[in-house]
């Protein structure tokens, strides 16, 4: 995953992660604790870190380690994104 690859992802999680909070907060009249956010979020997270099929032999543990380093940027760029918005809104 290169840095554009992550600069995509981080533009479609930013909204996402707005229309998070915004139905959050028009439904509750405040913002999502952080155990709320991420449960909410996690509906989402499939659309930025795509899925290992699992009948693969050959190549499973490249695969896996690939995946998990996109895992953890994609979650790295959720991080910040979440403080971002937490910081915006308070």
């Amino acid at each position: 995953m290169d840095n554009l690859d992550l600069e995509f992802i981080r533009r479609d999680m930013s909204t996402t992660i707005y229309q998070i909070f915004e139905e959050f907060e028009d439904m509750n009249n405040c913002l999502p604790t952080m155990e709320e956010f991420r449960i909410l979020f996690d509906i989402y997270s499939a659309n930025f870190i795509p899925q290992i099929d699992e009948t693969l032999d050959v190549q499973v543990k490249e695969l896996l380690a690939k995946y998990e380093m996109m895992e953890q940027q994609v979650w790295k760029v959720f991080y910040e994104l979440e403080s971002e918005e937490r910081k915006r809104r308070i």
